[in-house]
């Protein structure tokens, strides 16, 4: 039996891909005016950029336990060997409580192979690795190869560089103070961010787009 290879929706893999590999994708609670919305079921990315275009303030919240409890026990019950391939667990409790919720599932079904790795990254980087775990997967790869691959990429083979262009989405989200934010704003300075053991932190400040 092919083994199944489960995430969550930070992931940002295109559905196709999901469903080419039968990824199981656990899905982020997203809040706007305080509705809530499941991730990728309820609304979708385009809608929350909407949102926050329009001045609103999206928040998130980690898999709920119950979805994580239904989803491994139903794989528990069929004797399906799984690895979850987590968001970073210095970014979101998910991984921690889905490493709480397979130790609690053993109990009642003390056969079931469950492996939760933390790949300390998250959108594509952690994308990336999925996607390689699955394909490993579909290969025919044991989990203790598939393991030791996630492994591998998440300590020294992934690296997140990216920017913002408005520092006001940061200061909503709670990543900047007020005051960095509007004085982002007046003086058009982006912040360079990049992902370090799990955690995202800034490694350099320009001024606008162009460098000369």
């Amino acid at each position: 039996m092919t083994i199944k290879i489960i995430t969550d929706s930070a992931c940002d893999l295109p559905q196709n891909l999901l469903d080419e590999y039968g990824i199981h994708v656990l899905p982020f609670l997203v809040f706007i005016e305080g509705e809530e919305f499941v991730a990728g079921e309820t609304i979708k990315e385009a809608q929350v950029y909407q949102a926050i275009r329009e001045g609103q303030v999206p928040k998130t919240a980690q898999v709920p336990t119950k979805i994580i409890v239904e989803a491994f026990k139903e794989y528990a019950a069929a004797g399906q060997e799984c690895i979850y391939i987590a968001f970073s667990s210095k970014l979101s409790g998910t991984c921690n409580t889905a490493r709480a919720v397979a130790a609690e599932l053993k109990r009642n079904y003390p056969d079931f192979k469950i492996t939760v790795c933390d790949t300390l990254s998250g959108s594509l980087g952690q994308g990336l690795i999925v996607l390689e775990a699955a394909q490993l997967a579909l290969a025919g790869a044991s989990s203790q190869e598939i393991v030791a691959r996630v492994n591998l990429r998440a300590k020294n083979n992934v690296e997140h560089i990216f920017s913002v262009d408005d520092l006001n989405y940061l200061y909503r989200g709670g990543r900047v103070g007020y005051a960095n934010a509007f004085l982002g704003g007046i003086l058009n300075i982006k912040p360079i961010l990049h992902v370090k053991d799990g955690l995202m932190i800034p490694i350099q400040k320009v001024r606008g787009k162009m460098r000369p």
